[in-house]
């Protein structure tokens, strides 16, 4: 069965990961909600995330060439829509979410405490779409935090990863 062809449909099938994009410079932080995110390469081991033009996130990004990716788990599903329905235009994310963070080894962004993988990036080159930048990111370095399912959305839903099933480089 085929319906009326939307490009939010025809995205929403892909599903992906929600994450919290986080980068900082001049003293300024800046905290998002993503989807728009995709691995690309394990060598060199490279990131895609697509943001929207008018995001502070994204002009910190632009002015400091770095960025981090916080993945979380789906017990952040709150956080994550609070942090993706308010700017950082007007308030500090950070504080008014209370979201604890930490110093990476390679960024000077905050990282996300309670984030369950942290993948910290430097842009390898941006990519100006109609509404968005696609930044690629080289991952310099990755923090693997907790044990945890990722937080997805597919069709406009949050999902949890259910059951393993195998493994890429075999069954076990």
């Amino acid at each position: 069965m085929s319906r009326d062809f939307t490009s939010r449909r025809a995205m929403g099938a892909i599903g992906s990961p929600v994450a919290l994009i986080t980068a900082s410079h001049d003293g300024r932080n800046g905290i998002m909600t993503a989807n728009m995110i995709a691995g690309l390469s394990f060598s060199p081991p490279l990131v895609g995330i697509s943001l929207s033009h008018h995001s502070l996130t994204r002009t910190l990004i632009d002015s400091s060439g770095e960025f981090a990716v916080n993945v979380i788990s789906p017990d952040q599903l709150n956080l994550a829509k609070n942090i993706g329905s308010t700017t950082g235009r007007r308030i500090d994310k950070f504080k008014e979410f209370s979201i604890g963070t930490f110093q990476g080894r390679s960024v000077s962004c905050p990282l996300v405490k309670e984030a369950h993988a942290v993948l910290e990036c430097k842009v390898d080159r941006s990519i100006e779409l109609d509404k968005h930048s696609l930044y690629v990111g080289l991952v310099v370095a990755y923090h693997d935090i907790k044990e945890a399912s990722p937080l997805y959305l597919y069709h406009g839903n949050y999902y949890s990863i259910g059951d393993r099933l195998g493994s890429f480089w075999g069954i076990k």
